[in-house]
């Protein structure tokens, strides 16, 4: 595993964990539209990043 996949994967763990961490802070009513923005943005990073990881490893 070179650098760049290391640094990928290490982003990736931590994006998720952030996600995970914001998963369990929304409430199961009245959830905050900045909550969602921040999840959808947390998620689309991540995405971005997986799909970098997969063309790294063609």
């Amino acid at each position: 595993m070179d650098a760049d996949e290391h640094n990928l994967k290490t982003q990736i763990k931590e994006l998720d964990s952030q996600i995970e961490d914001l998963n369990r802070r929304i409430p199961p009513h009245g959830i905050k539209p900045s909550m969602i923005a921040e999840l959808d943005q947390l998620e689309m990073q991540r995405d971005k990043l997986l799909r970098q990881l997969t063309t790294l490893r063609k």
